[in-house]
């Protein structure tokens, strides 16, 4: 699996495996998206893109968007994207991770 790295113009690959949550964890939010964010390409699942969040520590949330073609679906949120807020996209499914209660 490939993601754009930001810090470089390289792909990096990258093992994504699958990790649950514990129930009140993760706020879902249909129809919504966070400013900035990295794009992951080749992940083609939403719990590809899950795992991924999980996997990267300094991911607060990631955004699944049912609008794009495939393999450019999961976008990657950082807290300093946060600071910018959410605003409303259609089609888009927003993510948020509470960090304090994973498991």
């Amino acid at each position: 699996m490939y993601y754009v790295n930001p810090d470089c113009t390289c792909w990096l690959t990258v093992r994504v495996l699958y990790s649950g949550l514990k129930t009140g964890c993760e706020t879902v939010r249909n129809n919504t998206d966070m400013e900035g964010g990295v794009q992951l390409m080749g992940v083609t699942t939403v719990e590809q893109c899950h795992s991924a969040c999980i996997y990267d520590i300094t991911c607060i949330a990631y955004m699944w968007d049912t609008t794009d073609s495939p393999e450019r679906q999961c976008w990657i949120h950082t807290a300093y994207d946060a600071t910018s807020g959410t605003h409303p996209y259609p089609g888009a499914i927003l993510y948020e991770l509470n960090r304090h209660c994973l498991g």
